[in-house]
């Protein structure tokens, strides 16, 4: 369904000017980690490995300073990106098949890149599944403000253990309960530092221009051993930067 998904999302990319790209791919996408096949989220970060963008951000903005090398970490730059979303599944529709260090990175993340699977279940036709409404900016970020407000804050993984575990049958993502652990810093500094809270989870915990990989708004939602988490900044600072939206 790599093409439905495209075909599905390519009206919203020439409709939407809050969005830049649209990606088969999600940086923290073992298996494990979703259970929805047919959720779209935005995100703040480029994540490449098979995306689409339009024709006219192509000829406008980026085709006249198209950089010789290291493109994806030039596109993740706020220069370029200009605040603008990219839109990608839960589970991935595409795969890395790096196994050595052949590509820009020397093979720093091959061993988690090869862990990311691929979705393997039956195809989804996007194209009528799909709620446009659902990714519209204001609606989108409204849902995420209610569910994040619900969420039970808690200080790290040792804290799930006196809840119990969602349901393996509970296959739409996002569920009713879930959890949410607020880091301070992106940068490697502390406990409580992203990085290290990344690592406690087993996340990808690089950071590229500012921007944690698969986050939006700094948020980072993700399944940990049956429960489902937003790994995130203080919920007051994520709450500015959802465009000052309030929700009861």
């Amino acid at each position: 369904d790599f093409f439905l998904f495209f075909q599905a999302t390519a009206p919203l990319l020439d409709t939407d000017q809050t969005l830049f790209a649209v990606s088969a791919w999600n940086d923290n996408g073992q298996k494990y980690r979703g259970r929805d096949p047919q959720r779209i989220l935005r995100s703040d970060f480029f994540p490449g490995l098979g995306w689409m963008l339009t024709r006219n951000l192509w000829i406008q903005e980026l085709r006249n300073k198209w950089p010789p090398a290291y493109w994806d970490d030039w596109l993740r730059e706020s220069a370029q990106r200009k605040d603008r979303h990219v839109l990608r599944p839960e589970l991935c529709r595409t795969f890395h098949t790096l196994a050595a260090g052949t590509g820009t990175s020397k093979g720093q993340y091959a061993n988690f890149l090869t862990s990311i699977q691929i979705y393997q279940g039956p195809p989804i036709d996007f194209t009528t599944t799909l709620d446009p409404t659902s990714l519209n900016l204001q609606e989108y970020d409204s849902n995420l403000l209610r569910r994040l407000k619900a969420a039970t804050l808690i200080t790290s993984s040792h804290d799930l253990i006196s809840f119990p575990t969602l349901s393996d049958s509970d296959l739409h993502s996002p569920p009713a309960t879930a959890f949410r652990i607020e880091y301070h810093t992106v940068e490697d500094r502390g406990p409580n530092s992203f990085p290290a809270l990344a690592r406690s989870f087993r996340l990808m915990d690089n950071v590229k221009a500012g921007v944690p990989r698969s986050a939006y708004r700094g948020v980072i939602e993700f399944y940990h051993n049956g429960y489902y988490i937003y790994l995130m900044p203080p919920l007051a600072q994520v709450e500015r930067n959802l465009f000052q939206l309030s929700v009861s």
